[in-house]
């Protein structure tokens, strides 16, 4: 299924990336693409599977969340759009949701400072909390 896996990993990033990194960060892309042929062709072929075809809906589990999550869409996704992935977000109760442009579906990749002061803001009170010993 999955016996090139450099061909493999240029289909994923072709639809996974936006306009804004394939035009200014290309490299971004080109280190995606490199990493494929690391990866064992099982590997790919389970995760694959998993995603896209076993895939049992997680939605009713959502509202059971008792954590704060955050949720991410890049703007120019068009696997998840941003529309079905506030939809997610709205399901949990502690969820923060987020829009980034310059992004796709690859967010930490395309837009990795925005994504680390999202992470950050996120388990700030938790870790002011640990510091103070509550």
């Amino acid at each position: 299924m999955f016996g090139n896996t450099a061909f493999f990993g240029r289909r994923v990033a072709s639809g996974f990336f936006s306009r804004r990194t394939r035009a200014q960060n290309p490299e971004v892309i080109q280190q995606f693409v490199a990493a494929f042929p690391r990866r064992a062709p099982r590997a790919l072929q389970a995760a694959a599977r998993a995603v896209l075809i076993e895939r049992e809906s997680l939605l009713p589990l959502l509202p059971k969340l008792e954590v704060p999550v955050l949720v991410v869409s890049g703007a120019e996704d068009t696997r998840y759009p941003p529309a079905e992935t506030q939809e997610i977000a709205r399901r949990i109760p502690r969820a923060r949701f987020f829009t980034v442009e310059g992004s796709a579906h690859l967010t930490p990749l395309e837009q990795p400072e925005i994504s680390a002061r999202l992470v950050r803001e996120l388990v700030a009170p938790t870790v002011a909390a640990a510091a103070s010993g509550q």
